[in-house]
């Protein structure tokens, strides 16, 4: 399976307005975490799978000025869902190359994303010069090589 980039755009109706009302709802019980990208996917892929979605687990890269993160995230059909990082939210996205420069510390991270809802997280629409490049995990590249193809 080839490494690939993702593309930006909206989550497609009904499903994406159903599936970000539960995403909404879950923040709130608990947000989403930064130092947790797993377990925040795992949480996302869970939810999505409730309304009949299909959500594949990538890892790889997160390219963002000046850095390059080693990440992971879900896959809606073309489309990146990541509650982990709230990368529309300015001071966020100047903190973490610093904290993958090692000159800050994780719990900065998870202040700022603590305090940010998930208007400020990927959901199929990507922030300006952000790209996302990565292959299935292993355990769900049959799935995906099959939903790619056709």
């Amino acid at each position: 399976m080839k490494t690939r980039s993702f593309p930006s755009g909206a989550l497609p109706d009904p499903g994406g307005q159903t599936l970000r009302a539960l995403l909404r709802r879950a923040h709130e019980q608990e947000p989403f975490s930064p130092l947790r990208p797993r377990a925040a996917a795992r949480r996302v892929g869970a939810l999505a799978s409730e309304i009949g979605l299909s959500a594949h687990l990538y890892r790889g890269g997160l390219e963002l000025t000046g850095a390059e993160v080693d990440h992971v995230w879900l896959a809606l059909g073309d489309l990146v869902i990541d509650l982990a990082f709230p990368l529309f939210e300015p001071t966020f996205r100047d903190l973490l190359p610093r904290f993958v420069a090692g000159e800050i510390e994780a719990v900065e991270l998870e202040k700022v994303a603590a305090r940010t809802g998930i208007e400020a997280r990927v959901m199929g629409v990507l922030p300006p010069r952000v790209r996302y490049v990565g292959r299935p995990v292993w355990a769900d590249r049959d799935t995906a090589a099959a939903a790619e193809a056709g």
